[in-house]
């Protein structure tokens, strides 16, 4: 197992895959991609396993769960460390995960769905927290990340990721 970097350039690629609007609205179709390029080549390039991009994103969360609840918690490293995390996620929901194999065939196809959706709805909420650090509503972050980790939880549980 290697030493994961964090990858929130990444997030940007991905953004960028998926028509993110404030980085096309900055910037020409051209250059976007010319930033796209990078991000995916430094993903290929790490090749994480799935273990090691869920631990990746469980460290992430552990600095948030651990730095939001303190008054002088600094933001903007709290808004990096939910990059880093959101980063690992996607990585992650387009992987396999190993119990997969055990599953009968019959049911592999709904199984590896359910993952996925699963994967995509924990992106959505990590959104929702990035939203409230940007914001720098404490708060609010604080109740999303208890989301998030319920969520992170539950998915452990059901797809034996752990």
């Amino acid at each position: 197992m290697g030493c994961m970097k964090p990858l929130p350039t990444l997030l940007l690629g991905a953004a960028i895959a998926v028509g993110g609007p404030a980085v096309l609205a900055t910037s020409s179709a051209s250059s976007a991609a010319d930033r796209l390029e990078p991000a995916v080549a430094s993903m290929q390039e790490q090749e994480p396993s799935l273990e090691e991009a869920m631990t990746a994103m469980k460290k992430s969360l552990r600095k948030l769960r651990r730095g939001l609840p303190k008054d002088d918690v600094d933001m903007a490293a709290m808004v990096e460390h939910v990059l880093d995390a959101q980063a690992y996620a996607q990585i992650s929901r387009l992987m396999q995960p190993h119990y997969a194999e055990k599953i009968p065939e019959a049911q592999r196809k709904t199984y590896l769905q359910e993952y996925r959706i699963m994967q995509l709805q924990m992106i959505q909420k990590m959104f929702d927290l990035e939203i409230a650090l940007v914001k720098e509503d404490r708060e609010a972050a604080q109740k999303v990340l208890a989301e998030v980790l319920a969520f992170e939880k539950a998915g452990h549980e059901k797809f034996n990721v752990e």
